[in-house]
């Protein structure tokens, strides 16, 4: 009984885990992706003036 909710509990925190590092990774690329896109709004603004 305590091995299976021990499991459960393993599975559970591993899932937390998971998907506490996938937010984190789409963080992470959302942020990279805004900064390359400002970094050509940027060069834009710059060739402009």
């Amino acid at each position: 009984m305590k091995r299976i909710y021990f499991s459960h509990y393993a599975v559970r925190t591993t899932k937390k885990m998971l998907a506490a590092f996938q937010a984190a990774n789409i963080f992470l690329f959302a942020d990279w992706s805004l900064s390359i896109y400002f970094g050509d709004i940027n060069l834009i603004a710059v060739g402009i003036s």
